[in-house]
């Protein structure tokens, strides 16, 4: 049942426009399967996901995951501030290219804003 729902998410992101910023950029699906986690890293990629590999340390990006629509990357990690019952914090969160499959969340960086 799993693999039927997830050939129907990539049958989206075929058809899926080019990301630009927040508001047209989904949250990355959850592939425990190295195989779909690779497809939905390279489609991500094609659509304008910025790759791990041309993250500048410092920077802060638009993009997106649950809790975000902008991050800052550390190096290894995002991190972003969030706000939760009152309280602001910050919060680290990973890059698409460093989903292990069993997190609930990582960030989709697209557009360079520093």
């Amino acid at each position: 049942m799993l693999s039927m729902n997830l050939e129907k998410i990539k049958e989206y992101y075929l058809e899926h426009e080019p990301f630009t910023d927040e508001n047209n950029t989904p949250e990355y699906p959850c592939c425990k399967n190295e195989e779909d986690q690779k497809w939905f890293e390279n489609r991500f990629i094609e659509l304008g996901a910025i790759p791990k590999s041309e993250m500048v340390e410092g920077c802060t990006y638009v993009g997106a995951c649950r809790n975000a629509s902008f991050a800052t990357w550390k190096g290894e990690y995002f991190e972003y501030e969030r706000y939760k019952f009152g309280i602001r914090f910050k919060e680290k969160i990973n890059h698409f290219q460093d989903d292990d499959g069993y997190g609930y969340d990582v960030f989709v960086p697209v557009k360079k804003i520093d």
